[in-house]
């Protein structure tokens, strides 16, 4: 989404941290994460998505970490039963009910 890479990237310069963080524009699911990475953020995707596409990325994210590296996954999610917190169960609900592959995922130990 090239307007939210313009945000991200306002905020990662303003952060001063241009030189150490990288952007990727493209479809995160068909661009290439690339290779050789420290850190991988994945933030606010996994409510949009089938809990199977959700694996796919989580893959495809861990693929492009060097040993030793860190996924991060930012997301609204709930207990296994799916109702709590009530903010996540009802942003589900809402997700649902707006978006055809939509909902919170609940959260595995």
């Amino acid at each position: 989404m090239p307007g939210v890479a313009a945000v991200a990237r306002e905020l990662v310069a303003a952060a001063g941290a241009s030189d150490r963080v990288v952007l990727r524009d493209g479809d995160y699911h068909a661009t290439d994460f690339g290779a050789g990475k420290d850190v991988v953020l994945m933030s606010g995707m996994f409510h949009r998505e089938t809990a199977q596409a959700c694996r796919s990325l989580i893959q495809r994210a861990a693929a492009c970490l060097n040993p030793g590296g860190l996924l991060v996954v930012s997301d609204v999610f709930t207990d296994p039963g799916g109702a709590r917190p009530t903010f996540a169960a009802m942003f589900g609900l809402n997700m649902m009910l707006t978006a055809p592959t939509a909902a919170c995922t609940p959260m595995r130990t």
